[in-house]
């Protein structure tokens, strides 16, 4: 299994501070948690002509390092990994 740590609004959409999914990379755990929760699918995913992919502000971590940096939504995810996942933030 692997534990999801929601932040902020995902938080909220996802109705729990973290969970455990089973997932062996980080597209079939976002597909696993929009099956679960669909308002967090829709806040996390977006259609494009080239399919499904995350949103571009939305940000990914496997284990507190950047998915964009790794593999994308194919990073491999193992037993005891933990993905944090963080909505867009603004402030100043």
């Amino acid at each position: 299994m692997v534990r999801v740590k929601f932040f902020a609004r995902f938080r909220e959409l996802a109705g729990t501070e973290e969970m455990e999914v089973e997932a062996g990379d980080v597209r079939s755990l976002l597909r696993s948690l929009t099956e679960k929760r669909r308002g967090l699918g829709e806040a996390l995913l977006e259609e494009s002509s080239e399919g499904v992919s995350l949103r571009k502000t939305v940000k990914v971590l496997v284990n507190g390092r950047e998915i964009r940096w790794l593999k994308g939504l194919d990073t491999t995810l193992r037993e005891g990994d933990v993905v944090y996942l963080f909505p867009p933030v603004g402030g100043g």
